[in-house]
């Protein structure tokens, strides 16, 4: 197999050559879908090979769904768990040798990429799911890969003559998704505004999978409810090693699509993931799992707006609350949605929140909703995070560990201030092992320090009017006489700044490609 600097060097090399041409995003799912055609070709004709014997050592370029043998053989493949079969008529190496002959090659591409989303529906209904549709977000007819058809395949072949160089064998399958996870990460933070919509910082994901994971010899139930493209749920499926099902949900397709990939590439048994897509607040796909799942991880949109309708109000999600979180910030839907999934008797939540839901009293919903949610004793812990963790983002953030069967004669909270507990790193600050560890080992032992950590009687909150706000309880070096900050004031400035940021970003590189195209 070709090893990750070689891997990630050919990947930065198609980066370079397309940047003029498209958004990060659109490229990404160029790239990303076609390592992962190469990928599923190459195991296909690895699984053809145990079967040679049966059909007289032919190639496997030779052998085709008219060979008798085709489908009985198929079919043997493709009833275990994690396999699957292309014949080499749909295969990468297919397109690579047609495109050596000098043919066109996306209408051989896009038959193949609907034969691969149909690839198991005879025989698996959860393989059959979990392929539909894998392949929407690759739109052969965007014209930023070329306003005519030659310029389209030019560039298409572009970028399967550079993938070819690669061997992806499954022979070192985690070598090549942990590659692969990388490079999300490196689109993440080339991507602005919306990498936080697909990817949770590596370092960030470990802390909350130790937090859940900690004491659990095996899951039963794990779910995501914004998996994004499953790389927390990823880290806590090897964490742990032993589960019965993952769960997650994703609003985003072309996200949705990069999960799934994921997940196949990691080699997770079909029949233990229920991925669905669509949105978790309005649309709830996993809504039968009531009080079921043992470990929830999560890294929602930070204060993103939704549409609470008086329908919702009905949901049995949010109807025993006081309200509906308000249309502009959907925080706390997210977490009443966690807390109506987490099992109540061994379940536990660990999500990154912006810090506006600890403390905002406008709209007045959310002060109703977080008084609720302290007098139940669902909060265990608040961990205040560094800042610039996330991608392109100034936004401060929060882990919340929830539960429900807390004692209900102790309704403390225990507060971390790791604000500090950071490594500068090239593009934004990150967790080391050290930093993890102090976090993690101060709250599995609930361990109190001077200005780091510390219980929070339920009495002192109620006296702060139940704001969260680690300011209140000497947990920050706080200047008593300095002037207080509008943490929600400034939250909706760096939103505003950053839509400002991105859409002159996006003029600039609309200008760029214009200009580009008119000198071609």
């Amino acid at each position: 197999m070709s090893n990750s600097k070689e891997l990630i060097a050919v990947v930065k090399k198609i980066c370079d050559q397309l940047r003029s041409k498209m958004e990060v995003t659109e490229y990404r799912d160029y790239i990303m879908g076609f390592l992962f055609f190469k990928y599923l070709s190459e195991q296909s004709e690895k699984n053809f090979e145990e079967f040679k014997e049966r059909v007289d050592y032919i190639k496997y370029s030779e052998f085709d769904e008219n060979h008798e043998q085709f489908k009985k053989i198929k079919e043997i493949i493709i009833q275990n768990d994690d396999d699957f079969f292309l014949a080499y008529k749909y295969s990468f190496q297919n397109v690579v040798d047609m495109m050596n002959q000098g043919k066109n090659v996306i209408p051989t591409i896009e038959e193949s990429f609907n034969k691969i989303e149909s690839i198991n529906s005879e025989l698996n209904d959860e393989k059959k799911e979990f392929f539909k549709d894998l392949f929407t977000n690759i739109d052969f007819s965007n014209k930023n890969l070329g306003n005519i058809d030659e310029e389209k395949e030019k560039t298409i072949q572009l970028i399967i003559k550079e993938i070819n160089t690669l061997n992806l064998s499954m022979d070192e399958v985690d070598h090549f998704g942990n590659t692969y996870e990388y490079l999300l990460s490196e689109f993440a933070s080339d991507t602005g505004k919306k990498a936080g919509e697909f990817y949770t910082p590596s370092k960030v994901a470990e802390l909350l999978v130790k937090i859940v994971s900690h004491g659990k010899n095996k899951i039963n139930k794990a779910y995501d409810p914004a998996c994004g493209s499953g790389s927390l749920l990823i880290k806590l499926a090897n964490k742990v090693g032993k589960y019965n099902k993952i769960y997650g949900q994703e609003v985003k397709t072309a996200t949705y699509n990069l999960a799934r990939m994921n997940f196949i590439l990691r080699g997770v048994p079909f029949s233990k993931l229920d991925l669905r897509s669509g949105d978790t607040l309005i649309n709830p796909l996993h809504i039968e799992e009531e009080d079921s799942f043992d470990c929830i991880v999560a890294n929602p949109p930070f204060s993103q707006k939704w549409n609470p309708t008086q329908e919702l109000s009905k949901d049995r999600r949010y109807n025993p609350y006081p309200s509906l979180a308000p249309k502009s910030y959907a925080d706390f839907a997210f977490l009443q949605h966690m807390l109506f999934h987490v099992n109540k008797d061994n379940g536990i939540i660990a999500s990154v929140f912006s810090l506006g839901i600890l403390s905002r009293k406008s709209p007045k919903a959310e002060e109703d909703i977080r008084k609720y949610i302290i007098d139940k004793n669902y909060i265990d812990t608040i961990i205040f995070l560094p800042p610039n963790l996330f991608y392109n983002t100034g936004i401060e953030s929060c882990i919340i560990v929830a539960r429900k069967n807390k004692p209900t004669n102790d309704k403390r909270i225990f507060m971390i201030n790791a604000t500090k507990e950071f490594q500068n790193a090239k593009k934004q600050n990150t967790l080391s092992d050290e930093n993890i560890n102090r976090i993690f080992s101060a709250w599995k032992e609930k361990r109190e320090e001077e200005n780091f950590s510390k219980y929070i009687s339920y009495e002192d909150i109620v006296k702060n009017e139940y704001s969260l706000s680690m300011r209140f309880y000497d947990l920050d070096n706080f200047d008593e006489e300095s002037e207080d900050i509008d943490i929600d004031f400034v939250e909706s400035e760096i939103v505003k700044i950053n839509e400002e940021l991105l859409k002159y970003e996006n003029e600039f590189k609309k200008n760029l490609n214009e200009f580009l195209n008119k000198k071609n």
